[in-house]
């Protein structure tokens, strides 16, 4: 976990999450910019979602854009 997590490791865990869902929506929103796959199929579909999960999670576990440390910054001030 790449969020200063040494206080509080539960919100440490939901401030990544957090960051995770929040690739994870870019990521299926870019890929709808992308032309159609003549091969497009609801088995490539669902295996391109899955990908894209965890590759989200993959990449908030790696420090994301920053929100997990922003969310984790401000969150910890409030209790």
């Amino acid at each position: 976990m790449n969020v200063n997590s040494s206080a509080k490791p539960d919100l440490a865990w939901a401030c990544q999450q957090f960051e995770a869902q929040f690739i994870n929506l870019m990521l299926r929103q870019a890929r709808r910019t992308l032309p159609k796959d003549p091969l497009d199929t609801s088995t490539s579909r669902t295996f391109q979602e899955m990908l894209d999960t965890e590759l989200a999670n993959k990449m908030a576990q790696a420090g994301g854009v920053g929100i997990a440390k922003l969310l984790m910054s401000q969150l910890a001030e409030k209790k």
